[in-house]
């Protein structure tokens, strides 16, 4: 019988699991040992990068299982009598797991070895702490070679595991249900200063130095899968100098009573993390788009930390198959209003977020938790004659400058709007992080012969067309493009059409009076909002993108019709030149006579258009969500520090 099972889950993280692999295989334990990889449907070539590394055996998940399940199936398929679980990040120094090991055997009390580890900036941690749910915001830990003596002096030792890991004995995995497939979601709660809180209604147990007779729903210190995975069945864990835990769930009582020596405020363990995010805008033009990609990207780079996203109903289904680590509350009060001043703080209180992500410039003063916000304009300071009334003006500035204040840091989307919160707020420079927004990655694909031909048929898009996609506000300036579409139809072009993609146009009847007033109707189309798939077919189908708007914060269209291929005229003012750059024709926004020559210029001017099209998809590449996203989760993992 294999001594050792070495189990490692991974989901699209294939340069760190290539790292941990290489880290083990460089120097394998003297022990008998088995290494198995688990991949939940990774899309990074995961799967076969590990099956190149000699002895590596490869599960494949045909979907994304979450964490524990994807545990339990390499349990089941281990033959080990002890189980390593290894995080995919992990760095396995020389004689590391040989250690782990001797500790396991030198007391057969012990049922699990969680090592003391080093973060970062050299702060002592514990193992488990990187096993619990959420995961710590704290991205690389260390543990110490030879004696493993006090916390304080693990600094002395020059050689290291970076990750978390977790070394527990076979029969008591399975004495708890570990290795049974068919679990999924577990139940478990979060220890913190020596009580478990009440999660979703349930029971709350508390643990102090006091004796327990039963352990029964409660997992020893927080670990985040121990129900299904690591634990004992009643007797205390304990170690020279590792860390003792309680006697883990099981779904018998303990045969004894079990003494707990749980400190109050356990030494090194990590501050846990659980971030919320406002998804209610999740549909919206601008800020909508914003967020998709925010939340599609923090799935695919963390599947660690826990993710609370407040949400519309409709909604939800979405959010959760995002991952196990995402987790759908439905939130129903109006955007901008004075309802959600209430309504999101007590909802933030009641999951128990510890960091809250505002994506918009709402944050309620009544939110208790460490936060961030994300200011994308100032579009209604700039332009307060827009706003319905003199209330919503005084709603707009005095959220915007709450929330720059109370929030921990400030994200913006292009210097051109730092610049523009600066000018009213009073705020220090260094507080404003500017992360550019970038394009969905479909407009970058070129679209099949197929949906193209669809596209054209369902629009009966058989003539050339200019295109506009965003939302109908006013300061959209659609009435000046309207008007700039009839100039460009009077110097010859009289086969043109004009296609107006947005949401609310039924609420803005000027436009209708636009058209109407230059008989247009038979040539200007509003479609309403769109699917971002077909929309992709759009842009590549149009003869030229026009976005003539007054003020923008950043300006995702343009820089998804750049991705697509087509040429673009923009606006010359706010943040569109620095979006732009070289790649677009820059119009005066306010002079109609100026959009409609930008639009026959582009129309007319092969050479011109060939040109845009090509520095337009090589200004696109340098805007990715990836990098974008992977820089707000580094400033999550500041703010939690």
């Amino acid at each position: 019988m294999t001594t050792l099972s070495i189990i490692i889950v991974s989901f699209n993280a294939r340069d760190d699991l290539l790292r941990c692999l290489d880290s083990i295989l460089g120097a394998p334990p003297t022990a008998s040992h088995e290494l198995i990889v688990i991949d939940n449907a990774s899309r990074d070539g995961s799967a076969d990068a590990a099956r190149q590394k000699p002895g590596v055996r490869v599960i494949d998940n045909a979907a994304n299982v979450g964490f524990a399940r994807a545990n339990n199936i390499g349990i089941h398929a281990s033959s080990g009598a002890a189980l390593l679980l290894l995080n995919s990040d992990t760095l396995v120094a020389p004689g590391a797991i040989d250690r782990l090991l001797a500790e396991l055997d030198a007391d057969p009390t012990v049922a699990v070895v969680g090592p003391r580890l080093r973060n970062d900036r050299g702060e002592p941690e514990l193992s488990y702490g990187r096993m619990i749910g959420p995961f710590s915001e704290l991205r690389q830990k260390r543990l110490a070679r030879g004696p493993v003596e006090a916390l304080t002096r693990t600094r002395q030792y020059p050689d290291w595991v970076s990750g978390a890991c977790l070394l527990v004995r076979r029969a008591d995995a399975e004495a708890v249900g570990g290795g049974s497939c068919s679990r999924r979601k577990l139940r478990w709660y979060t220890c913190a200063a020596g009580r478990w809180p009440r999660r979703r209604g349930r029971r709350t147990t508390r643990i102090d130095r006091a004796r327990s007779p039963s352990t029964r729903n409660i997992t020893g210190c927080g670990l985040r899968f121990c129900a299904c995975i690591c634990g004992c069945a009643g007797g205390a864990v304990s170690g020279a100098g590792l860390v003792r835990l309680a006697g883990l769930v099981g779904k018998t009582k303990s045969s004894h009573p079990t003494h707990l020596p749980y400190p109050t405020h356990p030494t090194g363990m990590i501050q846990i993390v659980r971030i919320g995010i406002d998804a209610r805008k999740l549909h919206d033009f601008g800020i909508g788009t914003y967020i998709r990609n925010l939340v599609r990207h923090l799935a695919r780079l963390d599947q660690r930390a826990e993710y609370v996203v407040l949400c519309r109903a409709e909604d939800r289904d979405g959010i959760e198959a995002l991952g196990e680590n995402f987790r759908a509350v439905v939130e129903s009060s109006p955007t901008y209003s004075v309802a959600e001043q209430v309504t999101i703080p007590l909802a933030l209180r009641r999951e128990g977020v510890t960091l809250f992500h505002a994506p918009h410039y709402v944050l309620p003063p009544l939110v208790r938790c460490r936060s961030v916000v994300t200011i994308h304009d100032c579009i209604h300071l700039m332009f307060p004659q827009y706003l319905p009334n003199r209330m919503a003006l005084t709603y707009a500035r005095t959220s915007i400058r709450l929330a720059a204040h109370r929030a921990t840091r400030v994200m913006t989307v292009s210097e051109s709007s730092k610049r523009d919160i600066l000018r009213f707020v009073d705020l220090q420079p260094e507080k404003i992080d500017v992360i550019y927004n970038a394009y969905d990655e479909r407009f970058g694909v070129e679209p099949c012969e197929e949906d193209v031909v669809r596209v054209r048929e369902r629009y009966q898009l058989h003539d050339e067309f200019v295109l506009y996609a965003g939302n109908v506000k006013p300061h959209k300036n659609l009435e000046r493009l309207i008007d700039a579409f009839h100039l460009v139809r009077k110097r010859g072009l009289e086969h043109l059409k004009l296609v107006m993609i947005g949401d609310e146009i039924s609420r803005y009847s000027s436009l209708r009076r636009a058209v109407h007033r230059h008989q247009l109707h038979k040539y200007v189309r509003f479609l309403g909002y769109l699917p971002e798939a077909t929309l992709a077919v759009m842009y590549r189908l149009a003869g030229v993108f026009v976005f003539p708007s007054l003020y923008e914060g950043f300006g995702l269209p343009p820089l998804e019709a750049m991705a697509s291929g087509t040429p673009v005229v923009t606006s010359n003012v706010s943040s569109l030149p620095e979006v732009a750059g070289d790649a677009a024709v820059l119009i005066d926004p306010y002079d109609p006579a100026s959009i409609a020559g930008g639009i026959e210029q582009v129309l007319t001017n092969e050479t011109l258009r060939h040109d845009l099209r090509q520095k337009g998809l090589a200004r696109a590449r340098q805007f990715s969500w990836e990098q974008s996203v992977r820089r707000v989760r580094e400033i999550y993992e500041e703010v939690s520090a």
